[in-house]
């Protein structure tokens, strides 16, 4: 726990040595006039490889087995998926929601039994994510910081229902807690219109139900109008949660998530399309 609060206190104080230097006179807002109240909405599709593991003591007694599945094996078991990213700044002040809601099933699997025979099983999982942050923006010339802190809500939904013959039985659990978090976003502009994009984020020091969470996410971006981003790039984001009952484990969950992500941006009020940014079509 102490190396991992020292290793999250180095990162902070590297970032802002960072800054120190990028600092100059010049700015640059490519997000629009930091005097005005500015909104950015972002619908972001993430389809990810998952790994880890998991185990449950309930109806299936001492369940204990290997997250692994593609966004192939995802998608042909969807069963609704959201995502929703919304973003408020003004001057040195931002703070930012993001909601990801993700629901997957299986329908009449066989499952053969080790004494022999065989039974149906479906499974629904469900999983809510909210992030809830608020924090400081510092302009410098061809970009910005935002080191931000606050929370990260779960809701992890799991049922299970076995037949087999003219019995049937179900089973379901449901977690749901907050995290606190700390991180930093980064936004670099190399040249009009392109951005680089670097978010980290760490979780679950501070007393949360969460026993560690991280989330890096890195991706570029190119402004197509005054209003409208477009950005491709990659993902990777992972937690650790145990439930225990008389000092004895009765249900842990710690998967791996990491995919290429794809999203699209929409600013309100929009920048300023200036003939350096944003040149006019000419007629004709």
């Amino acid at each position: 726990m102490k190396t991992r609060i020292k290793l999250l206190t180095a990162v902070c104080i590297l970032s802002f040595l960072h800054l120190s230097a990028f600092c100059q006179v010049n700015k640059y807002y490519p997000k629009g006039n930091p005097r005005q109240l500015q909104a950015e909405i972002t619908v972001p599709l993430w389809v990810p490889w998952i790994k880890g593991e998991t185990g449950l003591d309930g109806l299936l007694h001492d369940l204990e087995g290997d997250i692994n599945a593609t966004p192939a094996n995802l998608v042909s078991n969807l069963k609704g998926a959201v995502a929703l990213n919304a973003d408020v700044s003004k001057g040195g002040v931002i703070g930012f929601v993001n909601y990801m809601h993700i629901k997957l099933g299986t329908e009449n699997t066989l499952a053969l039994l080790p004494q022999g025979g065989n039974v149906n099983w479906d499974a629904t999982i469900k999983n809510d994510i909210l992030d809830i942050a608020a924090g400081g923006r510092m302009h410098f010339n061809k970009g910005m910081i935002d080191p931000f802190f606050g929370v990260r809500y779960y809701n992890l939904n799991t049922s299970i229902g076995v037949s087999s013959g003219s019995s049937s039985k179900t089973g379901s659990r449901q977690v749901d807690f907050w995290d606190p978090m700390i991180g930093t976003r980064l936004f670099y502009y190399p040249k009009d219109r392109v951005m680089l994009f670097l978010r980290t984020d760490f979780g679950g020091i501070w007393g949360g139900s969460s026993q560690f969470s991280w989330n890096i996410q890195g991706k570029a971006g190119y402004a197509i109008s005054p209003t409208i981003d477009l950005a491709a790039g990659f993902r990777t984001y992972s937690f650790k949660y145990a439930e225990f009952t008389n000092n004895t484990r009765i249900f842990y969950m710690h998967p791996h998530m990491y995919g290429f992500e794809l999203s699209a941006s929409f600013i309100l009020p929009k920048r300023s399309s200036s003939a350096a940014v944003f040149p006019k079509k000419k007629n004709g």
